[in-house]
């Protein structure tokens, strides 16, 4: 498996090593911003490598990163 730079890597993927969360946890502070039971820890591996997140998953997770991860922190990536 070829290893990404740390250039490669989308600001969400590097705020979650930063902020030391699993996807798991994230997922799990998802599902409480959310109110829901439940969140995928696959839809946050999917972010971290650039899929870009529905619009109410965007709220959240500007929410949870205290506004450093926003929609254009996806977009950016994409670009």
């Amino acid at each position: 498996m070829k290893q990404r730079s740390e250039q490669d890597l989308s600001k969400f993927h590097k705020w979650l090593i930063d902020n030391r969360y699993s996807n798991r946890q994230f997922a799990e502070r998802m599902a409480e911003q959310l109110g829901i039971d439940s969140f995928s820890e696959r839809t946050v591996e999917k972010w971290r490598y650039g899929a870009i997140p529905h619009p109410k998953s965007i709220a959240a997770i500007k929410a949870i990163t205290e506004g450093e991860i926003t929609a254009d922190s996806f977009m950016d990536a994409a670009a």
